[in-house]
């Protein structure tokens, strides 16, 4: 018998054990951002008190059980950035989703109340001229996936990423909102 043949068994074994210890459930470096963002708590009431609105909207009081978050960071192309409005009306308006808020740093953006009104947005949006909500959170705000997050009643990050163009983040969304109107607006412990 060959030298391969005797420890031919014994690599496979070692192989096919590597794999599944690799699968296992323990959290991926990828992972480890997620799971530091999750639980945090955005104090909405002082974040707001600290920018310019641009457009507010009333929330009806037996809606909020949570609350939709996107920033909008200026760096890059902002025109590409804001024509991801005309994409979120659709998005909300299909999910009557009426609790959400934009959050815009326009730190290099000229002339941003002029450029954001003309967009007529049917949502509450906010200036972030002193960059303050990413000196707050800059745990959400380095990443750009991390940039639309889900609120519960107590303001608790509990869902992060952006349904935008992900079908299945959609409907992670769409479940993770639903599950909040069920639960009063805060997820058990076993759902988070």
């Amino acid at each position: 018998m060959s030298k391969w043949g005797k420890y031919r068994n014994t690599v496979l074994i070692v192989f096919i054990s590597g794999l599944f210890m690799g699968c296992g459930g323990s959290p991926t470096p990828q992972d480890a951002p997620i799971a530091a963002v999750q639980g945090i708590t955005i104090d909405i009431p002082s974040m707001l008190d600290t920018l310019v609105p641009v457009h507010t909207v009333p929330i009806p009081e037996d809606t909020p059980c949570f609350r939709l978050v996107s920033y909008f960071d200026a760096a890059g192309c902002t025109s590409c950035k804001l024509k991801e409005l005309y994409i979120w009306r659709r998005l909300l308006a299909s999910d009557s989703i009426s609790s959400c808020l934009f959050v815009f740093n326009t730190s290099r953006m000229e002339y941003p109340a002029q450029t954001l009104s003309t967009y007529r947005f049917d949502y509450p949006m906010y200036l972030d001229s002193s960059e303050m909500f990413a000196r707050r959170y800059p745990q959400l705000t380095r990443r750009p996936e991390f940039h639309t997050f889900l609120l519960d009643r107590n303001n608790r990050v509990v869902l992060v990423g952006s349904p935008i163009g992900n079908p299945k983040m959609r409907e992670l969304y769409k479940a993770t909102i639903a599950r909040l109107r069920v639960y009063g607006g805060v997820l058990p412990a076993s759902q988070r």
